[in-house]
């Protein structure tokens, strides 16, 4: 026994110096780690410091530069979207003198006849349809005295002559018809 305590004693003492020897290459690995840790921030803030001012230096050489850029960037951009705009605007005042046409009005008439549908909730075509079907009521009255209109045009106070005058503007004709309409009494309104 005496032997075998002897050797386990000696592997105890030898596992002891193999583990201050393990710590201290493990402190010394440790502390080269954090040295190279420090170099490396050393030279990234130097790197990127001077990086920094040199981008700094550039942008304060080419501000006017950049601004103009950015001025002229806007300009086309402001330019484009007008550009656009224009083109709906076009397009539109080329829908509205068809629907004008359409409707047997002037563009400006039809345009007045929109402002006020749009604000009692009346759609541009139902404003063109209901023009449109006043003239083709009116020319039946007009011309065979008879039509469907025809008890309503008796009802209004009009004459197939005086129609055929009142015609010729279908805006003021329509205006003249909502005018006497607002004279009639509601059951009269109602059997329209």
């Amino acid at each position: 026994m005496p032997g075998l305590i002897v050797q386990l004693e000696a592997r105890t003492d030898k596992l002891e110096k193999g583990l201050q020897r393990a710590n201290r290459a493990q402190r010394r690995a440790a502390q080269q780690m954090e040295a190279r840790a420090k170099q490396s921030a050393e030279k990234l803030r130097t790197t990127y410091g001077k990086a920094g001012d040199s981008i700094l230096a550039t942008f304060k050489r080419l501000g006017p530069g950049i601004a103009g850029g950015l001025v002229g960037g806007l300009t086309v951009g402001a330019l484009a979207s007008v550009t656009n705009n224009l083109g709906q605007i076009v397009t539109q005042t080329a829908q509205i003198g068809d629907e004008a046409k359409r409707a047997g009005v002037s563009v400006r008439a039809l345009q007045e006849w929109s402002y006020v549908g749009k604000q009692n909730r009346i759609g541009i075509d139902q404003i063109v349809d209901g023009l449109k079907e006043l003239n083709i009521q009116a020319d039946e009255f007009i011309l065979t005295g008879k039509g469907t209109g025809a008890e309503a045009f008796a009802r209004l106070g009009f004459s197939a002559e005086q129609l055929k005058m009142k015609l010729k503007d279908p805006s003021e004709l329509l205006l003249e018809i909502i005018g006497r309409m607002e004279r009639l009494d509601v059951a009269s309104r109602i059997r329209f």
